[in-house]
């Protein structure tokens, strides 16, 4: 009875301290961001599962007809809206996070699919239009975007806008969307990114988005290649790059020419045959950390051939 008396007093303690614990470092350190949970892996099974029924359709029938037939066959390919999932939906809040605070006027979703980004888009904007190759994905889009009066959705394909839209946008965004472009050269990498930054109005962003495991897997080197390329294009230059959990963000603002560059010198500064200095931005941080805001990407005249090594 005595060992009793004192040996429960020392076991009420010890389990308060595990209590406290579990509740103030190990729930805060499986609810990271960064920490994948188990019933997360099937997610990422069936991705794989979709992304090879794209690949074996888009051979035998093209681009277009593969993502039409993934669309219908189901309202969600990659399980991204399943609550049963935890990573998309904190992926979408990451991303969201990235972008600067200010609320946008017009904003382009490229690539939307379900138009699940789309609607967290429309939450930080006047009007979001989503636009997709597949007009089963739309179909699903606009059902789960219904009540909201600011999103709109439309077909088309990112290989062929419309001049009408240049210059029409202050946040343009392209998640998950161009990996799957075939075949990816860095002709057509840096086509789309000088037609990626006309849509953009002066000042304007664009938010540039794609898985990113292990670095050395072939879909992450193809993501870095992507981003290499649009870090080095004439038209962007880059204000930030983040590596998060399993994907790579690149955020990149419209580049103003030189020649529309405001003239700030005073009277007494450059004389009038005296051309004002050229600045020549830092290069961004180390790929896999946040580089700084202010550190553009150094770009030379002519980009350098992408690597996939």
């Amino acid at each position: 009875m005595r060992a009793m008396a004192v040996l429960a007093p020392l076991a009420m303690r010890a389990g308060r301290s595990l209590d406290r614990a579990w509740r103030t470092t190990l729930l805060p350190l499986l609810d990271h961001p960064a920490v994948l949970l188990p019933r997360d892996f099937p997610l990422f099974l069936l991705g794989a599962r979709t992304d090879a029924a794209i690949a074996d359709v888009r051979a035998a029938s093209g681009a277009r007809a593969a993502f039409e037939a993934i669309y219908t066959a189901s309202d969600d390919p990659w399980g991204s809206a399943a609550r049963r999932y935890r990573y998309q939906a904190r992926k979408y809040e990451q991303i969201m996070a990235l972008l600067p605070d200010r609320r946008f006027d017009e904003v382009l979703d490229l690539g939307c699919g379900l138009g699940l980004l789309s609607q967290h888009l429309a939450l930080r904007a006047n009007r979001v239009l989503g636009l997709d190759l597949a007009g089963a994905a739309l179909d699903h889009a606009r059902r789960r975007g219904s009540l909201l009066d600011n999103l709109r959705f439309a077909q088309g394909d990112v290989l062929d806008l419309p001049a009408s839209m240049d210059g029409r946008f202050d946040l343009v965004v392209v998640a998950d969307t161009l990996y799957y472009l075939s075949p990816l050269d860095d002709a057509l990498l840096k086509r789309l990114s000088a037609r990626f930054a006309a849509l953009l109005r002066p000042g304007g962003v664009c938010l540039l988005v794609n898985h990113y495991f292990f670095a050395a897997d072939r879909e992450s080197r193809q993501s870095r290649r992507i981003h290499d390329a649009f870090g080095w294009s004439a038209g962007f230059t880059v204000l930030s790059q983040h590596r998060r959990a399993f994907f790579l963000a690149t955020l990149l603002a419209r580049a103003v020419p030189d020649d529309a560059a405001p003239d700030d010198t005073g009277p007494d500064d450059a004389g009038p045959d005296e051309a004002a200095p050229v600045r020549d931005p830092a290069v961004a941080g180390p790929a896999g950390e946040d580089a700084p805001a202010a550190a553009p990407v150094r770009r030379s005249s002519s980009p350098p051939e992408c690597r996939t090594g």
